[in-house]
């Protein structure tokens, strides 16, 4: 159920090593009714926090203004890359892959822009519904396949299943090869990031 309830919003997510969620919310469907109730004692004077329960940084700053660090780990961003990249030499392989991808974007199984790029959600934790479609192309783009039988058992619709241990290492080297690249293409290093952020002074540009 989504709603807006008047008041409710005055709540604050608890801030990180300050203090604990002391409120849970409860909208009861039958009743229409919502209400917080206490999940510990909440001492005289003391605020409201409920814990927002969003799983990305990126969503929490882009929707309520702020980042958690205690959810760094959850931290997800867009990544584009060239899925078609990793095929550029001919041979067997590169016309195998690329008879799968094509049949991907006729079906509508695949989104893919006109260069090649795809866009897939990176989190530091490799887990999860994003995460097995993000890994499912980089296995693509590693393998070496000898026929359309071996490719069309593993990779479908362009999202390979975990083929052999040999294929995950690979596919894993190769996700770290596309964020050292998109980590080169960034401006500045993660030290003056931090020391904008220490400095209390961020704003456009």
């Amino acid at each position: 159920v989504i709603a807006m309830v008047p008041l409710a919003d005055f709540l604050n997510h608890p801030p990180d090593g300050v203090v604990k969620p002391n409120v849970a919310p409860f909208f009861d469907v039958s009743t229409g009714s919502f209400r917080l109730t206490a999940v510990r004692n909440v001492a005289p004077g003391e605020g409201l926090y409920w814990d927002y329960g969003f799983q990305s940084n990126r969503h929490s700053l882009l929707r309520y203004g702020f980042a958690s660090k205690a959810r760094i780990g959850l931290t997800d961003m867009p990544f584009f890359f060239r899925l078609i990249d990793a095929s550029s030499t001919v041979g067997i392989s590169h016309n195998l892959k690329m008879d799968i991808v094509r049949s991907a974007e006729k079906k509508g199984t695949l989104s893919m822009e006109p260069d090649g790029t795809v866009l897939h959600e990176l989190k530091l934790a490799l887990t999860g519904a994003t995460a097995e479609k993000l890994l499912g192309h980089l296995r693509l783009m590693v393998v070496q396949a000898k026929n359309a039988s071996m490719l069309q058992e593993y990779c479908g619709d362009t999202f390979c299943r975990p083929i052999s241990l040999g294929n995950e290492r690979l596919a894993l080297q190769q996700l770290s090869s596309l964020l050292d690249k998109h980590l080169v293409a960034y401006g500045t290093s993660a030290d003056d990031d931090q020391a904008a952020i220490d400095s209390g002074k961020l704003g456009p540009g």
